[in-house]
């Protein structure tokens, strides 16, 4: 009886607070993030923006290609390239629309670092040229855009 109690007390010393933390899924494939994704959080930085202001704001997910829609326009289309080896994973995003507006604005491409927060798709991004985050911090002295995107049902 001694000797179980022993195992058990380790044990749960080391499952409950497992079963506390938020979910993480660490281990996805390219299929896992396709879809129309909508913003719930968006932080640029440093600052919050109001999620309401962004609600009409659809990002469509396909393999290594994202449009940013509005209103069911495609206003800006990018070309990811994913590497899901490296820890946290990272995400180098192309501008392929041709807006010129865009290509300026995304000119020597965006660095960004993103994971799956229960269910929630995270990311962070660098400005364009800018080197990749490493973390998922937004602060003025970063520069970082924290978003925080879900699936639209």
């Amino acid at each position: 009886m001694l000797l179980s109690k022993l195992f058990i007390v380790p044990f749960l010393a080391a499952v409950v607070p497992c079963l506390l933390l938020p979910k993480r899924v660490h281990d996805l494939g390219m299929e896992n993030l396709d879809g129309d994704w909508r913003i719930v959080s968006l932080q640029a930085r440093g600052n919050q923006t109001d999620p309401n202001a962004m609600a009409h704001v659809v990002y469509r997910i396909k393999g290594n290609k994202c449009l940013y829609m509005s209103g069911g326009a495609v206003l800006n289309e990018f070309k990811w390239t994913r590497d899901e080896t490296l820890r946290p994973f990272t995400l180098d995003i192309e501008y392929t629309g041709d807006n010129p507006n865009s290509k300026q604005q995304y000119a020597g491409g965006v660095k960004a670092v993103y994971r799956m927060v229960d269910g929630k798709l995270e990311r962070n991004y660098a400005e364009p040229g800018k080197p990749r985050p490493t973390d998922f911090r937004s602060t003025l002295e970063n520069g970082h855009t924290l978003i925080m995107l879900e699936r639209v049902k």
